[in-house]
């Protein structure tokens, strides 16, 4: 389905039921960076801890085979960035307002989730998750509908708002 710096999305089929799921795998060559294992799995814990309907669902994350992967639902209409080039680049004002009150919707409800954190001296309960990567590519539609559900993904670069500056997660770039 797509692929990035740290990792692919793949389309993935549960054989009993025929249920269709995105399933992000972390490359191996990123795999062996300590920072970006970190990133991948900070990623994985607070995805987990997030259950909105404006934010992707995770199912499951975990390491099998020395792959590190986070399981998730996945979203038929893709991404804003993609939808947006079916209409020249540009949104008509209906849709784009109705996709991003939805939007807002998720990160209202992120910003206020309660989540485990990993700090340099261990796990923390944290209020709130700010998303820190927030664009078109990062917003999915559960549908090619001309009004569909729209979820926030992809919270690799997230912090949450009372440990911020405890975790080292921020660097220059």
């Amino acid at each position: 389905l797509g692929a990035g710096g740290m990792g692919e999305v793949w389309l993935v089929q549960e054989e009993k039921t025929g249920k269709k799921f995105a399933l992000k795998t972390m490359l191996p060559q990123v795999a062996a960076d300590q920072q970006a294992k970190g990133s991948f799995l900070r990623e994985a814990l607070l995805s987990e801890a997030l259950d909105h309907k404006n934010v992707i669902k995770v199912y499951k994350t975990g390491c099998e085979s020395g792959v590190f992967f986070i399981l998730m639902e996945l979203c038929e209409g893709g991404s804003v960035d993609k939808y947006m080039e079916r209409f020249g680049g540009r949104l008509p004002l209906d849709v784009a307002t109705y996709i991003m009150l939805q939007v807002l919707e998720g990160l209202e409800y992120a910003h206020n989730a309660k989540v485990t954190v990993e700090c340099e001296d261990g796990k923390r309960n944290a209020k709130g998750v700010v998303h820190r990567d927030f664009k078109p590519g990062n917003i999915f539609l559960a549908d090619d509908s001309k009004y569909p559900v729209a979820k926030v993904a992809d919270f690799g670069l997230a912090k949450a708002f009372e440990t911020a500056g405890l975790s080292k997660h921020t660097r220059t770039g």
